[in-house]
C-alpha cells in the first residue's frame, strides 16, 4: 500500500480551471479548422494549423490533468483486498481446514457445522486525523477503514474488529479476535450509532452490543441496519437462552 499516494488522494483538490481551458482549446481549434478554415478572410494553410495546435494544446492539458489525479477506484480497490484479508483471517483463526483435522473428523465420523462469517465492512469518518473525500463518482471516503464481523459456533461466538490506516503504517494490523462462550454473555441488542461516529451511509448501520452477565457492554461493532441484523440478535440471544438453559439442567 502506498500510503503517501493514498494521502495525495484525499488531499488533491485540482481545479476546474484546466478543464474549462482544454475544453475552450479543442473547441476553438475544432471550429477553425472544420468552419472557419473553408470561410473567406484569413486562409486555410494559416487557419488549419493553427486550429490543430489549439486542438493538440487542449488535449495536452486534459491528459496531464488526468494523469495527475488519483482515481477512486484505486482507493475502492485497496478497501476490497482489506476485506479479503480480514476475511480470510478471521476464518483461518476460528475456522480449522488443516488436512489433518479434516482426516481425523472424516476417519471419526465427525460432522462439522457449517461455519459462515458474516463481515461488515465500511469507511470510517471519526476522528481528527482521518481524512475524507467525495469522489467524483459521488461515494464519500475516508482515510479509516473499518471491518468487524462475527461467526455463530455451537457453543460460542467469535468476534473480530479491525481499523486500517489507508495512510500510515503506524497502526497494528492484527485487530481484536475473541471467541467467547455463549453462557459469559448476558445479551445481544441492537443499538443506534454514536453520533461522534461517521460511517459511509450512517444511516445504515447500528451497533451491536454484547453484554457479559453483569450487562457491562464486551464488544461493540457496526453491523447493517437491514433486515438480518434483527435476525442475528435473535439468533444470538436464542443461543446464549439454551445455554444457561442447558447449564442449568446440567447443574441439577
Amino acid at each position: 500500500m502506498d500510503y503517501n499516494r493514498n494521502r495525495k488522494y484525499f488531499e488533491q483538490h485540482l481545479s476546474t480551471l484546466p478543464v474549462i481551458i482544454s475544453a475552450a482549446c479543442i473547441g476553438i481549434g475544432f471550429l477553425m479548422v472544420v468552419f472557419l478554415a473553408n470561410t473567406r478572410g484569413i486562409p486555410s494553410y494559416i487557419m488549419t494549423p493553427a486550429g490543430l495546435t489549439l486542438i493538440a494544446v487542449g488535449v495536452g492539458i486534459f491528459l496531464v490533468r488526468s494523469t495527475r489525479k488519483i482515481p477512486d477506484d484505486e482507493i475502492s480497490e485497496q478497501a476490497r483486498k482489506l476485506k479479503e484479508t480480514f476475511s480470510e483471517d478471521f476464518t483461518k483463526k476460528f475456522i480449522p481446514n488443516d488436512i489433518r483435522t479434516i482426516r481425523y473428523e472424516m476417519a471419526n465420523h465427525i460432522s462439522r457445522p457449517k461455519l459462515e462469517p458474516v463481515i461488515f465492512a465500511t469507511y470510517c469518518f471519526e476522528g481528527d486525523e482521518v481524512l475524507a473525500k467525495k469522489g467524483g463518482d459521488g461515494k464519500s471516503r475516508s482515510s479509516l477503514y473499518s471491518m468487524s464481523g462475527f461467526i455463530l459456533k455451537p457453543d460460542s461466538i467469535c468476534i473480530a474488529e479491525r481499523e486500517i490506516s489507508l495512510i500510515s503504517d503506524n497502526d497494528p494490523i492484527p485487530g481484536d479476535f475473541r471467541e467467547i462462550k455463549y453462557l459469559d454473555l448476558g445479551g445481544a441488542t441492537l443499538e443506534h450509532v454514536p453520533e461522534k461516529k461517521g460511517y459511509e451511509g450512517s444511516a445504515k448501520y447500528r451497533h451491536l452490543r454484547l453484554t457479559d452477565n453483569e450487562s457491562n457492554t464486551i464488544i461493540e461493532f457496526p453491523i447493517i441496519a437491514d433486515a438480518a441484523a434483527d435476525d442475528y440478535v435473535t439468533d444470538i440471544s436464542l443461543r446464549i437462552s439454551r445455554a444457561k438453559e442447558k447449564a442449568a439442567k446440567e447443574a441439577e
